[in-house]
């Protein structure tokens, strides 16, 4: 008989050490199967904040009604200069990011500036007899939005570095403190954004981010409508524009 229950016991206590290796096994496989990548994966929804320097250069042969003014002799013609600016930006995001493998994920995604963006005044020089340089037209950025796709790789399960490439879009326009001009276009700017920055996860949905972008435009024209005590005009004016930003945020994946 206590041969019998020995027999029992060793039967148990075998089969139990292997049902608890067999589970172990399943547990292992399932952690193998499971991408650093996968942390980060999905559709996440981002707020920003940060600050931007713009540089301009502005046509040095502005137009009124048409007609360019250092086509007029030297002695009387109007230049403009370039300008700068920085500025406050803020934002709002989105993007939808894929798991390419244990470390690499790509994402697209957009970005929407909330706020417009003043971008600099322009210097008006008269160089007729006792000429003088004025402040003259100031600018604005309006309605600054990219769509981009987003290189990723993660350096463990809470962090990850990125690159950003895409295309932007605005608005430029031709505005005065003085309130001048009637009316202007808003002349449509297109060109590209280059950047990178830095992802932390702080809980399995939120997370913080740092990025520093740069964006080239191409050249584009804003034309307003002036109207004052003389006769009215309308003034054109090609700008050339590229600025760099960086920017800290937060966010949520879902």
């Amino acid at each position: 008989m206590k041969l019998f229950f020995f027999l029992l016991t060793t039967i148990f206590t075998s089969l139990a050490f292997a049902g608890d290796e067999k589970n172990a096994s399943v547990d292992s496989s399932v952690l193998q199967n499971i991408k650093l990548s996968d942390n980060f994966k999905g559709f996440a929804l981002e707020v920003s904040g940060g600050y931007q320097n713009t540089d301009s250069n502005g046509d040095s042969s502005p137009k009124i009604d048409g007609v360019s003014q250092t086509g007029i002799a030297t002695s009387t013609g109007l230049t403009t200069s370039g300008f700068d600016d920085s500025d406050s930006i803020y934002a709002i995001g989105g993007s939808y990011n894929f798991s390419i493998d244990e470390k690499y994920l790509l994402g697209i995604g957009f970005d929407y500036n909330l706020n417009d963006i003043d971008v600099g005044t322009s210097k008006l020089t008269n160089h007729g007899p006792g000429g003088i340089t004025i402040d003259w037209n100031e600018y604005e950025l309006k309605d600054l939005f990219s769509v981009y796709i987003k290189p990723q790789l993660v350096i463990d399960e809470d962090k990850l570095i990125y690159a950003k490439l895409g295309y932007v879009s605005a608005d430029l326009s031709i505005i005065s403190g003085d309130s001048e001009y009637v009316s202007s276009s808003n002349e449509s700017m297109h060109g590209y954004t280059v950047g990178a920055g830095y992802k932390q996860a702080f809980s399995q949905s939120f997370f913080g981010f740092f990025e520093v972008n740069y964006t080239q435009f191409a050249e584009g024209s804003a034309l307003a409508n002036y109207k004052g005590l003389g006769p009215d005009y309308t003034v054109s004016s090609d700008v050339d524009i590229d600025f760099y930003a960086a920017k800290v945020g937060i966010g949520y994946q879902f």
